[in-house]
C-alpha cells in the first residue's frame, strides 16, 4: 500500500510499521504464512469490492460510500460502514456494517523491529499471539452487533485471517447458513506469496455466511475439557 504507517508504539511514540509477524519458531522460508495483528493490513485487499461482491445480495444501483469508526451507542464503534446512497445522494438506501479483525500479541516485537532498523541480529522471540483473547471478545461483539443488524434487516461482515477463523472453529463451531438467512457473514483473507518478488499478499480466501444464534449457540456449547483432567488439576492447587 503507498500509504504512511499511523500505527504508533505507546512506548516510544512513533509510527512502528509491524503489520504481520511470523509464528515463534517457523521460519520465512518454512512457508507458513505470517499472522496479521493490524486491521490495517487488510486494506491490501479490496475489502470494500469483495464485501458488495459476495453479501451484497444484489449490485448496487445508487454511488457506493464508505465511512470509517461509526459509533453504534453503547455497543462501541463498527469499523467500516459501505452505504449505497439514492440516486439523490441524501439518504441511505442501503448499508453494511465491517469488523475488520486481527490477532493480539503477548509481549512484544519491538526488540525484533529495533534490530532491523538498525541492521542487527535481536535477541530470542518475546512474543505471542493471543488467539483466546481475540476469540473470546470478537465473537462476544459479533453477536450483540448481528442481534442489531438483524433487526436493521441487513446483515455484519467479519473481516478476518483464515488463521483465526480457524481458530474460531475449533473452539465453538458455528453453523453456515444461506446468505440470505444470514445476518452474520464471515469473509476470510490469507497469505499467499507472490513468485515475482517473493512477497507476502492477502488474497481473498473464502465466504461463511452464519447467524448470530448460531455464534451464540456455539460459544454456549463449545468444547469442554475432561472432567477427570480438571479434577486432576483441583488436587495438584490444593494447600497442604
Amino acid at each position: 500500500m503507498a500509504s504512511i504507517c499511523t500505527k504508533t508504539n505507546h512506548q516510544i511514540g512513533d509510527p512502528v510499521p509491524v503489520c504481520s509477524l511470523y509464528r515463534r519458531g517457523v521460519k520465512r522460508e518454512e512457508g507458513a504464512p505470517p499472522i496479521c495483528i493490524c486491521p490495517n493490513r487488510f486494506f491490501e485487499a479490496d475489502v470494500v469490492g469483495d464485501v458488495i461482491r459476495e453479501c451484497w445480495g444484489r449490485d448496487p444501483h445508487g454511488e457506493i460510500r464508505t465511512a470509517h469508526e461509526v459509533r453504534l451507542d453503547k455497543f462501541g464503534k463498527v469499523d467500516l460502514v459501505i452505504a449505497e446512497l439514492y440516486d439523490n445522494g441524501g439518504e441511505i438506501r442501503r448499508f453494511l456494517p465491517v469488523e475488520i479483525q486481527a490477532v493480539d500479541i503477548t509481549g512484544t516485537y519491538r526488540p525484533y523491529y529495533e534490530a532491523l532498523v538498525e541492521s542487527r541480529v535481536s535477541e530470542k522471540a518475546s512474543y505471542g499471539f493471543n488467539w483466546a483473547n481475540v476469540r473470546k471478545r470478537f465473537i462476544t461483539q459479533l453477536v450483540s452487533k448481528g442481534a442489531i443488524c438483524s433487526r436493521w434487516d441487513t446483515k455484519i461482515v467479519a473481516v478476518v485471517q483464515e488463521d483465526l477463523f480457524e481458530k474460531f472453529q475449533e473452539h465453538a463451531e458455528f453453523t453456515e447458513a444461506r446468505i440470505d438467512q444470514a445476518n452474520v457473514v464471515f469473509l476470510t483473507y490469507q497469505f499467499t506469496r507472490s513468485a515475482a518478488d517473493d512477497r507476502w499478499g492477502l488474497q481473498f480466501s473464502r465466504v461463511f455466511p452464519t447467524t448470530h444464534g448460531s455464534l451464540m449457540t456455539a460459544s454456549l456449547y463449545e468444547r469442554v475439557p475432561a472432567r477427570a483432567e480438571f479434577e486432576r488439576k483441583i488436587i495438584e492447587r490444593m494447600d497442604l
